[in-house]
């Protein structure tokens, strides 16, 4: 094991890598390479020509020369190499020398062209007359030990010394607060050179992976969807490097620039280009999908398949916003046009066939001339349906056969319900079976009966949107009621103190104004008190001010509870047909939380109902006439 106490016999010698004479010289006398320090006795600057085929003569530069080659110019010609040789004299480090307490370690970037001198906090440097000469020999050696030529790239170096040695003779012991850094040499960095490159943003956008880091295979990019002024494509032109120097004389090569990847393709006027010097721009001029043909690239806004599966075309993601329009034509009835588990997400579809199971359409509009599997789920603003057993969510859905399926929009009309479940402000059923479930806001009408066992309900809470709207409202009130509560608790304790202290308030403030009256100055004491008073005076005037504020928000929610009931009494279930079979009326009420039900048995000759309030108070539900 190295000792770091041994005294090494000091060695003399020429070298042209003192890092690794240090080395050697620690491995031969078995110390730590740290416990060793040197001398510069010489060093000698060469500099050389290189040509292609032949290395011309090292010539040794004087002072003079030095200055010719440190600019950028010679410093970034290919054909000059530079190397240095260095007489020192190694032997073992003295531990208190002036730099004991200064802790610095060298560092670089990558390309090595920029060299710092990283200052530790809590270094200490302490003034004396020899502080410049010894610090540029400390930095010296530390460039040495890291293989940093001397000189050559140190021009603005005696600027960087000069500014620290000042502020260490101002403070004459001057303790670094936090860390440091000097720049202590510079070479020449290299500008990167940039080969071309073609970047097709669109299908970048779809094979881009989600926050999870993962990429949906699923979507193959059957339709790449793009907005108007979307940016397509996006040529990057080549562009020169320049070459370089780093702080160890070695010369850094810039590369020539590739250029393999310059567009060939030709594109209609859909497509519009933007050129600089730095790259070129394709943008959409429209909105819809690109389509290549021939190498010529156009945007369209109309896409026909037979089928969307896994298999033919993976998802489609083209975005309701897209102005893409897919029409799905499969004429094997034993298939589905929308696969088992795709997805579609597109602004309108046409869908000539059935949607698989699991399968997910969302439309602005959305046509489906076939039947959906119990386990689909079609979502669109405007929604058509031959056959429905899945799940619909939407505004306007008219539906010709509904089987069992589930429906929540705004307004539903369905010729014909054979069961399933319909949740709407207005619900509209020409022919209605048995054991279908009706939740509507508004009205309920129905045409034909052909079966029984149905629900009719009115709820103003028809939806899971207003469901969430009302629970936000009871949730605020609550906050309202509490904080009121709280406020009035606070405000009477404050009420209290007031009227206890009004006697002793009224004394003072008459005291003060006879003591300022009299030019006497008024104790300390008395000015504290006076103003605990006036602080308790401004902290009850605080509290009901927030107490109206509560009481109004209070009230304004307590108006939007009551729109929500007050709806109900208008809401109507009619029929055009008689009742027939058993079914139940509900009438949900919001507040109190309470259902009100009637059974109508066949039978009845009544066909519209509604919720009626008598002269006593008492809400049921009653048969009257309809004025429609």
């Amino acid at each position: 094991m190295a000792e770091k106490s041994k005294l090494i016999k000091p060695v003399v010698v020429h070298t042209d890598n003192v890092a690794r004479e240090l080395l050697r010289t620690a491995h031969t006398n078995k110390v730590h390479v740290d416990t060793l320090d040197f001398l510069i006795y010489d060093i000698s600057t060469y500099a050389r020509s290189v040509e292609e085929m032949h290395e011309g003569e090292w010539l040794l530069l004087d002072e003079d020369d030095l200055d010719q080659y440190q600019g950028r110019e010679r410093l970034v010609d290919g054909e000059l190499e530079f190397k240095q040789e260095y007489d020192i004299e190694i032997f073992t480090k003295v531990e208190n020398d002036a730099f004991s307490h200064f802790y610095a370690n060298i560092g670089a970037n990558t390309n090595v062209t920029s060299v710092y001198l990283a200052i530790k906090a809590g270094s200490i440097l302490k003034y004396y007359d020899e502080l410049k000469n010894d610090f540029e020999t400390f930095i010296m050696k530390k460039k040495l030990r890291a293989n940093i030529m001397l000189m050559l790239f140190s021009e603005d170096l005696d600027a960087t010394i000069d500014t620290l040695i000042a502020r260490v003779r101002i403070a004459s012991e001057l303790v670094f607060a936090k860390k440091e850094v000097l720049l202590i040499a510079q070479g020449v960095d290299i500008v990167p050179t940039i080969d071309d490159k073609l970047i097709n943003h669109i299908e970048n956008r779809n094979s881009a992976e989600d926050e999870y880091g993962r990429i949906d295979y699923s979507n193959r990019g059957f339709v790449l969807a793009t907005n108007k002024d979307d940016l397509i494509f996006e040529y990057i032109k080549v562009k020169e490097g320049k070459s370089g120097r780093d702080c160890r004389g070695k010369f850094l090569e810039a590369p020539e620039p590739r250029g393999e990847h310059e567009p060939t393709f030709t594109f209609t006027e859909n497509i519009r280009v933007e050129e600089d010097d730095e790259t070129t721009k394709f943008f959409a001029n429209i909105s819809g999908y690109i389509v290549e043909e021939g190498g010529k690239y156009d945007i369209d806004t109309r896409v026909d398949v037979e089928e969307i599966t896994f298999k033919s075309t993976g998802k489609i993601d083209a975005g309701t916003d897209s102005d893409i329009t897919i029409n799905v034509k499969q004429d094997d009835v034993f298939k589905d046009a929308v696969g088992t588990g795709i997805e579609v997400n597109v602004k309108e579809i046409d869908i000539e066939g059935g949607v698989g199971a699991k399968a997910k359409v969302h439309a602005s509009k959305a046509k489906i001339n076939g039947q959906t599997h119990k386990e689909s789920y079609i979502e669109a603003d405007d929604m058509f349906i031959k056959i429905h057993k899945g799940r619909a969510l939407g505004k306007s859905v008219k539906i010709d056969r509904l089987e069992h399926g589930t429906v929540e929009a705004e307004e539903v009309t369905i010729e014909q319900a054979l069961g399933g479940r319909v949740k709407a402000k207005r619900v509209t059923i020409n022919t209605l079976g048995s054991h279908v479930t009706m939740e509507a806001s508004e009205f309920i009408k129905i045409g034909i009966f052909k079966g029984s066992e149905n629900k009719f309900i009115i709820d103003p809470i028809y939806s899971t949107q207003l469901q969430e709207e009302l629970n936000e409202n009871n949730l605020e009130v609550e906050t309202l009621e509490r904080r009121i509560r709280q406020v009035q608790e606070e405000a009477d304790e404050y009420e209290e103190l007031i009227e206890k202290s009004k006697i002793s308030f009224l004394e003072l403030k008459k005291k003060i104004v006879q003591l300022q009256k009299n030019r006497i100055k008024v104790p300390t004491p008395i000015l504290k008190k006076y103003k605990q008073f006036r602080d308790v005076q401004e902290k009850y005037k605080e509290l009901n001010g927030e107490l109206s504020n509560a009481k109004t928000l209070l009230e304004k929610e307590n108006v939007k509870h009551l729109v929500f009931q007050e709806k109900i009494f208008g809401a109507k279930i009619t029929s055009t047909d008689y009742f027939k079979g058993h079914n139940e009326i509900i009438y949900r009420l919001v507040n109190p939380k309470t259902e009100i039900k009637l059974n109508v048995n066949e039978g009845s000759s009544d066909r519209t109902y509604m919720l009626v309030e008598n002269e006593f108070g008492a809400i049921n539900i009653e048969a009257v006439e309809d004025d429609d």
